[in-house]
């Protein structure tokens, strides 16, 4: 096996080099493959309307065991010859993909993931602060919050609906639904007998996707090249592949992330991304045609519901 270490490669989420001797480093992980998107489904209803404020737009994080991800995610050469930096190279397609989704054992109860504010990111123009909602425990509190502020603009609390419980259930409901979809995005992945390659270079490609980020630092590289000379001595034969396969593997302090999407379209009118205004924080869907999307109220027709966006943590601990 060669490998080639002549120059670092910076990104935004690199890592500063580290004096002698090197340490592993924990990667945050973006994977647009696994965004994941449910309609709501429960209508609002009214009580009286009176005046207060709330927000929108969370990051909503999850701890994880250190293993439960791993052996999912899987690369390899059919060659043999692993060069490290050329591993992603969208020309060379000797390199393959897969992905075992039945080992994604996760089940999770997305509606009672604690919130914590959007605000962490200077791009993120739809970030709100949570300390400015008065219902914040969970997404569920903060989703149907959520929709109060944007129907009846001053209010701090759900209890405008009538059905409140009804929707923090329609939150409950959609989990599952949540966690078939993600196991879904997982299946597209590439298999053993299918796999993807470098130029499959699109957010289905998953696996793609996390050696990426491991490449854009030295001292991860060193991570990737300890799990191929893993699999060159026969470590993983018995993990559902067989040699030479090459499986991602997670360290404490890893994070992974995609995006959460509640979707209005089933309980709005007319939804769209064609000149929505979101009625929070004035943010036009003509600026941002890719984040705002809604519609028209049904019992309000003159009050907007946008699409609400949480970013998904899971911290590996």
């Amino acid at each position: 096996m060669t490998t080639t270490d002549n120059s670092d490669i910076l990104a935004s989420n690199s890592i500063s080099q580290l004096s002698e001797p090197i340490i592993d480093a924990s990667i945050n992980f973006v994977l647009n493959g696994l965004n994941t998107g449910v309609n709501l489904f429960e209508n609002i209803d009214f009580t009286n309307i009176s005046s207060e404020i709330l927000y929108h737009h969370f990051i909503a994080k999850q701890e994880i065991m250190i293993g439960d991800l791993d052996y999912i995610f899987w690369f390899r050469c059919p060659s043999g010859s692993f060069i490290i930096d050329d591993l992603v190279n969208e020309n060379n397609d000797e390199v393959q993909y897969a992905i075992i989704s039945e080992n994604w054992k996760l089940n999770l109860s997305y509606s009672n993931f604690k919130p914590d504010s959007g605000i962490d990111l200077s791009y993120n123009v739809i970030g709100e602060n949570i300390d400015l909602y008065h219902d914040k425990d969970t997404i569920a509190n903060i989703g149907v919050n959520r929709l109060a502020r944007q129907v009846a603009g001053n209010i701090t609390s759900s209890n405008i609906f009538e059905n409140k419980d009804n929707l923090l259930k329609n939150y409950t409901d959609l989990d599952v639904s949540i966690n078939n979809s993600i196991k879904i995005q997982l299946q597209k992945g590439g298999i053993f007998d299918k796999p993807l390659l470098n130029s499959n270079k699109n957010n289905v490609n998953i696996t793609r996707c996390l050696l990426e980020t491991f490449l854009k630092s030295e001292i991860n590289k060193l991570r990737i090249e300890e799990l191929i000379n893993d699999a060159f001595s026969g470590k993983f034969e018995d993990k559902g592949a067989s040699y030479p396969w090459v499986p991602i593997k997670f360290k404490l302090g890893d994070k992974l992330r995609h995006i959460l999407t509640y979707n209005v379209e089933s309980i709005v009118m007319n939804y769209s991304n064609n000149n929505i205004v979101d009625p929070i924080n004035g943010l036009t869907s003509n600026q941002y045609p890719d984040i705002i999307y809604g519609g028209n109220c049904i019992d309000m027709s003159n009050c907007i519901l946008t699409d609400q966006q949480f970013l998904i943590e899971y911290h590996m601990i």
